[in-house]
């Protein structure tokens, strides 16, 4: 079995968090810090969170809560993986191992947000929280060019719902998932706003102005790459705003403003399809047709963009978010 250690560095405080892989966990992986004879990749953070809240008493809180499933390795328990295999909780087919594994994992993982919101329900919190669900990036197992086979699906399961890319890709298939906001004092009915871009980092600002509170006098300079959604959770008119993407390494760059995208190297790319390309996704969700040489201004407008946003970002790393003493 392997293990590794992360560090996780608040403000001013590191703490270093041990966990790993291990074939004979419930879900295959385990939590070394407290271990626990149960389901750990989703159970056991909803237990910890049921005893955070307890201990809130009725105070406000936040709350951010990263489930293992579906990441990989997403292993099912038996019974879900048998569950699945039934028909009782999937349509009723002939799936791989791969695929029951996926699926049962997502059960696991619903029943848990079932959980989460049962538990602000008892105890008072649920008509006037804020909740949003959301995933980090698009499903594991890329593909060439960002386009798959039929048979891929046996061994990678997860849908991006005929988008370009996969996990790790600047395609709208490698980061565009779903994303659902519930807060009932604020929404009262539902409603879908589609091709509006929201991301994590919009948590921040929109927190912020639910508060109304402003950063401190020494971070006032910083930059802030996300912006407030509260326009938008209102129903209000939401104006389009630059949006970049930076993977790893920097092997993948991508901006998007209103219907354009630029795509520039993407994790799964070959030969050509690695060049900087222009798309218009109100028109080409699905990435097929490179518009850099129709519109070149808006092409070259797009690279000054990203390349400003990029600058920016190495400005924070250098300049910004430190701590005044490094932590021990």
């Amino acid at each position: 079995d392997t293990m590794d250690q992360t560090r996780i560095t608040t403000p001013c405080e590191t703490v270093v968090i041990t966990g790993g892989e291990n074939s004979t966990a419930p879900e295959g992986v385990f939590n070394a810090s407290i271990p626990v004879g149960k389901n750990d990749a989703v159970e056991f953070l909803v237990d910890s969170f049921e005893s955070f809240l307890t201990e809130r008493n009725g105070d406000p809180f936040l709350s951010m809560i990263w489930f293992h499933n579906n990441h990989i390795p997403y292993i099912a328990l038996n019974k879900t993986r048998q569950d699945c295999a039934d028909g009782k909780t999937c349509p009723k087919g002939d799936y791989s191992s791969a695929q029951l594994d996926y699926y049962g994992a997502e059960v696991e993982l619903d029943e848990q947000i079932g959980r989460i919101r049962k538990l602000l329900k008892t105890q008072g919190y649920a008509d006037n929280t804020m909740i949003w669900f959301t995933s980090d990036n698009g499903p594991e197992g890329n593909c060439d060019n960002g386009i798959c086979d039929a048979a891929h699906y046996l061994t990678w399961p997860g849908s991006a719902k005929g988008l370009r890319g996969r996990k790790r890709d600047t395609w709208e298939g490698g980061h565009r998932v779903a994303g659902i906001i519930e807060w009932p004092e604020m929404i009262k009915k539902n409603r879908v706003v589609p091709n509006t871009p929201v991301n994590t980092v919009d948590f921040l600002p929109t927190v912020m102005d639910i508060l109304n509170v402003e950063r401190p006098e020494d971070q006032k300079d910083w930059a802030m790459d996300g912006t407030s959604i509260m326009p938008l959770i209102r129903g209000e008119e939401f104006p389009d705003r630059g949006m970049g993407w930076w993977w790893h390494g920097r092997v993948g760059l991508g901006w998007r403003y209103g219907k354009w995208k630029l795509v520039n190297d993407s994790k799964s790319c070959l030969k050509e399809a690695c060049e900087p390309a222009l798309y218009d996704l109100d028109a080409d969700l699905q990435e097929t047709t490179d518009l850099s040489l129709k519109y070149p201004v808006i092409f070259e407008q797009m690279k000054a963009n990203l390349t400003e946003w990029v600058q920016s970002l190495y400005h924070s790393t250098k300049v910004e978010s430190k701590c005044p003493t490094a932590p021990n």
